[in-house]
């Protein structure tokens, strides 16, 4: 080989080297002090659109947090050191290689009652929700993909149909067992944005134990509607509704872009729906 042939190798491959820089890991070892306490998480950065779940990350029978940020879907697991409600938490960054990449939205949540909590987020495969199943050991296969798009059954009366079950990509759905027969039933705006839509879960009725089993049992739950533009409220509306719907009490909300949240607020033992928007 010449001379001038190996001189041009050795600099393409120098050149080449130069854009493989290091992976860097910020080292949160240095201690920061504000007014003679410590700063447990002065070097986790800020937040800018999270949304929390708890998750029991070492398993110590303790609840710690996993927040989900929406910018740049960036996960933080926060390990509890002290007991469930205390807040003496640390960042623990070798879980969040144990993730899937998670986009938009994610909801930690268990479906099929085995004790861990299973991943819901948004879809890579359609408008809708995907669902990561919790194989209860940290590791490579800590996650795996349960359904890749859930479906629903809907009944018009007249005709009926199988599709997926609509969730947008820039709202946070209600998961949560609102009739308390043991599975997951699901809350999410229809695709205008107007009207909540109730999903429940039939797989403890119908014998499939905890699972999926949905089908659309009120187009506009609440029976309440809300302005795209403005922050108007619309009770008593009337919809396009399934056979047989599920009244429930009116609630509050708007758009675009909404954030669910169901508990019982005043303790009367109805559930009520807190929401926020964009």
């Amino acid at each position: 080989m010449s001379l001038k042939v190996s001189t041009t190798i050795l600099l393409i491959l120098i050149s080449i080297s130069s854009f493989c820089q290091p992976y860097l890991i910020r080292d949160q070892s240095v201690i920061v002090i504000e007014n003679t306490s410590k700063l447990s998480l002065a070097w986790l950065g800020g937040l800018n659109n999270p949304q929390f779940s708890t998750m029991d990350f070492n398993e110590d029978h303790t609840d710690d947090l996993f927040i989900f940020d929406k910018s740049g879907g960036v996960i933080i697991p926060l390990v509890q050191h002290g007991n469930t409600g205390s807040q003496d938490f640390s960042f623990e960054a070798k879980y969040v290689k144990q993730f899937p990449v998670i986009k938009d939205w994610a909801l930690l949540r268990d479906f099929n009652c085995d004790g861990y909590p299973d991943i819901f987020t948004y879809s890579k495969f359609g408008p809708g929700a995907m669902v990561y199943k919790n194989n209860g050991q940290v590791g490579d296969e800590w996650f795996s993909i349960s359904d890749s798009l859930l479906l629903t059954y809907i009944d018009f009366g007249t005709s009926d149909v199988t599709t997926n079950l609509f969730i947008s990509r820039i709202d946070i759905p209600i998961i949560y067992d609102y009739d308390f027969d043991g599975d997951l039933d699901i809350f999410s705006f229809n695709i205008t944005g107007f009207q909540l839509e109730f999903y429940k879960n039939f797989s403890i009725e119908t014998g499939l134990g905890c699972g999926f089993d949905f089908e659309l049992k009120n187009r506009c739950w609440g029976y309440f509607g809300e302005s795209l533009e403005e922050d108007i409220i619309v009770l008593g509306q009337d919809c396009s509704n399934v056979a047989d719907p599920e009244r429930s009490g009116a609630e509050t909300t708007i758009h675009s872009g909404s954030t669910l949240l169901m508990l019982d607020i005043d303790g009367n033992g109805e559930q009520d729906v807190v929401m926020g928007d964009v």
